[in-house]
């Protein structure tokens, strides 16, 4: 395996840091070694709240969303795979 250079350097607030990006070119796969984010992802942390989340919170998931989609644009990437199981939430 080999490193891959291209999302390991971003830093910014919404964005998920990663650590490593390791490339196995044999079995053609990707492995992303991350920052723990302890809350698990959007999806999990709907279910987990019975889907009762009160606006407010609707409002913080959102906004932060749309901030680091913001900051991706603004630096000329894309987002390839936006669902709630992508988005991994922090205490």
């Amino acid at each position: 395996m080999k490193m891959c250079s291209s999302l390991k350097d971003i830093k910014a607030p919404n964005i998920l840091i990663y650590n490593e990006i390791l490339c196995d070119k044999k079995e053609n796969q990707l492995f992303f070694v991350s920052e723990y984010c302890s809350a698990g992802n959007l999806n999990l942390y709907i279910e987990q709240n019975h889907n009762n989340l009160t606006d407010l919170q609707i409002a913080q998931i959102f906004t932060g969303i749309l901030k680091g989609l913001l900051f991706l644009r603004e630096n000329g990437l894309v987002h390839a795979d936006l669902k709630p199981e992508n988005i991994l939430m922090s205490s």
